[in-house]
């Protein structure tokens, strides 16, 4: 059903990646970001400055801000960070750390995709990350960012792209966080037609890394339509650049759950309250016990400098409704909501999140700071996923945590 199309844009110098390439924008707090971008003003980051990253007394406005945004990209181009690939084409993009390995096509979309609902989300957007999205693109004229979204694996689709993986590279390097990219445009005009008749069988792709970047360029396109009376179709704003993974190779990891309090309750009460819904099963603090949830309706529980396993009981789990199933929508519905009273899961500042896999010494460490209880949930399997997208439901937010993250700054495409 997608219909893939060649590009022509802009690839980072191999010369400069690792000084250019941004690290995962997400990966990164406000003040990171600040402390990263003056300690590396070349790098693509640079260009996708926030207002939240500044001190409050060095604060822009967004005029100003996004002014900078695209003097930075500019003296970037004007140095030959990034060299202009006339010719369209596709491309290969390899992410590898730790002996995984996903391989998607970097390709253009048409926005009607998305637009129409073939490439399905699986998270709700917010107005306001949308409208400062769509006032960047506004302001700097360029996308770096491709949208990372999954297709059901094709055996024909894996054999085409490791005949073209088998070529030299036209860009390779090790990232700062220890992830291998490698690029490989594709040149052959004849594997080229067989991607994009491949990709024409596939019934459904599914966003899974970018839903308000996705909205974001869905509402700049309209904008733009409606002020081009010689509009086409064919305009650069019309696509959407997007990498396409297999689903088979996409890695999830949770967002575990941190709380500041226990909501009035005495320890002994919260363990009472939620023991309706979970055995509770205290695990020793000898350190060879791990305490990683290593199946669905398992989760673990740090509080006091004590583990916890949780199971949940067969009676919680409705049998009829794939969000409500989730791990971490039980979690919110049967203790955070009702037992420790943060209903808005977005933005109560009681609740943080820690993205990745499980990481018990950073747990440890985030709850001997001030939080006083922790929580891991089993990550989403990529099949639930895809079953939520089908049925045109939603996940909560902080589901899912793709990694590793495809980066800013590899490619580049005007606007």
């Amino acid at each position: 059903m997608p219909a893939i199309k060649s590009f022509s844009g802009y690839v980072v110098h191999p010369a400069q990646a690792l000084e250019v390439v941004s690290p995962g924008y997400d990966t990164l707090t406000p003040q990171q970001r600040y402390r990263f971008t003056v300690e590396h003003p070349r790098n693509y980051l640079n260009v996708m400055r926030s207002q939240d990253e500044f001190p409050e007394n060095e604060r822009p406005t967004l005029e100003q801000l996004f002014a900078s945004n695209a003097a930075n990209l500019k003296k970037l181009i004007d140095e030959g960070a990034f060299v202009y690939q006339e010719h369209p084409c596709l491309y290969l993009y390899r992410l590898a750390i730790d002996g995984h390995e996903q391989t998607g096509v970097v390709t253009h979309i048409l926005m009607e995709e998305y637009e129409q609902g073939r490439l399905k989300k699986h998270e709700n957007t917010r107005a306001e990350r949308e409208d400062r999205l769509v006032q960047y693109l506004e302001g700097v004229g360029a996308i770096s960012s491709p949208i990372c979204v999954a297709y059901s694996q094709r055996d024909e689709i894996d054999a085409l792209v490791n005949t073209l993986s088998r070529e030299s590279p036209l860009l390779d390097f090790v990232s700062r966080d220890g992830v291998t990219h490698t690029i490989w445009r594709v040149e052959d005009n004849l594997l080229t037609a067989r991607l994009v008749e491949q990709f024409a069988t596939v019934p459904e792709l599914y966003l899974t890394d970018g839903h308000h970047r996705s909205a974001a360029v869905s509402r700049y396109a309209a904008s733009r339509h409606a002020a081009n009376p010689n509009h086409t179709g064919d305009e650069p704003y019309n696509h959407l650049l997007v990498a396409l993974f297999p689903h088979d190779q996409l890695k999830i990891a949770p967002f575990n759950r941190c709380v500041r309090d226990l909501n009035g309750h005495s320890l002994s009460e919260f363990l009472r309250s939620i023991g309706k819904s979970f055995e509770i099963d205290k695990l020793g603090n000898d350190a060879t016990q791990d305490p990683q949830p290593i199946m669905r309706g398992e989760m673990s529980m740090l509080i006091d400098g004590s583990w916890y396993r949780l199971k949940v009981r067969p009676n919680v789990v409705p049998v009829d409704d794939p969000v409500r199933a989730l791990d971490v929508v039980i979690l919110q519905e049967q203790i955070l909501g009702p037992v420790l009273g943060i209903h808005n899961p977005r933005s109560d500042p009681r609740l943080e999140y820690i993205p990745g896999a499980f990481d018990r010494r950073a747990m440890e460490s985030v709850c001997e700071s001030g939080w006083r209880v922790a929580f891991a949930a089993h990550s989403v399997a990529m099949e639930d996923l895809m079953r939520i997208a089908d049925a045109g439901k939603v996940m909560p937010p902080k589901s899912t945590y793709f990694d590793p993250k495809v980066r800013s700054g590899i490619f580049l495409c005007m606007l």
